[in-house]
C-alpha cells in the first residue's frame, strides 16, 4: 500500500526556527509520504530535509512579488491529488495561499512560531483580509507559545481559526529526563538563546537580566546563537549595562548543542 501524503510548504529554506520544526515533524513521522514545497530557492535546509526522506521541489517565485507567486503557486497544485494533511510553516501571505487551494478539505496545521506584529498598517491588513476572504473549516492555527497564541487571538484574521498550542519539537537527544546541575559562584555556566538577532525574540530582555545579576553571579556568560541586523544594537545595550565581556554572538550556527 503506497503511504499517506503530507505536504509541507514553507516559503524558505534557511536554517529558522519553523524549518527545524519541519525537520523534526519529518524525522518523527517516518511512516509517511513526505513532500516539502519551498517557495523560494534552494536552501540550506533542503539538504537535511532530503536527508530525513522527504521530496523537496523549489518554486522560486517567493520575492518575485505576491501575483507572480500565486500564480506559480496555483500553476503547481493544478491537477494535483490531495493529502491527507498539510503543514504550513508559516502565515506569511496565508489568506493568498489558503485562496489557491479552497477545493482541498484536507486539515492543515499552521505554524505560529513569532508574536503577532502590532503596528497599525498590519492591523489594517489583517482587518481587510478578514472581509476578503473566506476562512475555511479545515485550517487549525499552531502556535509554539501560550503568548503567540494570545497575540494571535487578538488579531482581527487570525482570531477566526482555532489555535492550539504545541511547543516545539526537538532532537532525540534531548528526549530523556534531565536534572538541574549545581552552578556553584566561579563555576563559570553559560546560558544560552537560539534565536535569529531580532527585535521580535527579545534579546535586551536577558541582556538586562544578566546586568541585574552581575553582582551576584559575574561569572555567568550569555551566548547568542544566531544573526542579523540587531547585532551592533544587542553589542551597544551590552556596553550600556556594563556587561560586553560576557556577551558573545556565535553567528550563525547550525549545531548548537555543544
Amino acid at each position: 500500500m503506497p503511504k499517506e501524503i503530507l505536504i509541507h510548504f514553507s516559503p524558505l529554506a534557511a536554517i529558522g526556527g519553523c524549518e527545524v520544526n519541519c525537520l523534526r515533524v519529518l524525522e518523527g513521522l517516518a511512516g509517511y509520504d513526505h513532500q516539502v514545497v519551498v517557495f523560494d530557492e534552494r536552501g540550506p535546509m533542503s539538504d537535511r530535509w532530503e536527508a530525513a526522506g522527504a521530496k523537496v521541489q523549489h518554486l522560486s517565485a517567493w520575492r518575485k512579488g505576491r501575483r507572480a507567486f500565486q500564480t506559480a503557486l496555483a500553476e503547481w497544485a493544478r491537477g494535483r491529488a490531495e493529502p491527507q494533511g498539510v503543514f504550513y510553516w508559516s502565515t506569511s501571505r496565508l489568506p493568498f495561499v489558503l485562496e489557491v487551494f479552497r477545493g482541498w478539505a484536507a486539515p492543515w496545521a499552521v505554524h505560529l512560531g513569532n508574536p503577532i506584529a502590532g503596528n497599525f498598517t498590519a492591523r489594517a491588513r489583517r482587518v481587510l483580509q478578514e472581509y476578503t476572504f473566506r476562512i475555511p473549516t479545515n485550517i487549525t492555527l499552531v502556535a509554539c507559545s501560550g503568548h503567540v497564541a494570545v497575540t494571535h487571538q487578538g488579531a482581527a484574521y487570525f482570531r477566526r481559526f482555532p489555535i492550539k498550542t504545541v511547543y516545539n519539537p526537538v532532537g532525540r537527544a534531548f528526549d530523556r529526563p534531565r536534572v538541574h546541575r549545581s552552578l556553584p559562584i566561579g563555576s563559570g555556566p553559560r546560558v544560552g538563546m537560539v534565536a535569529r538577532l531580532d527585535s521580535i525574540k527579545d534579546h535586551v530582555t536577558l541582556i538586562r537580566a544578566l546586568a541585574a545579576i552581575k553582582l551576584a553571579r559575574a561569572d555567568v556568560i550569555l551566548e547568542f546563537a544566531g544573526a542579523g541586523d540587531l547585532q551592533e544594537f544587542l553589542l551597544q545595550e551590552a556596553d550600556r549595562m556594563g556587561v560586553t565581556d560576557r556577551v558573545r554572538f556565535l553567528g550563525s550556527v547550525t549545531d548548537v548543542a555543544d
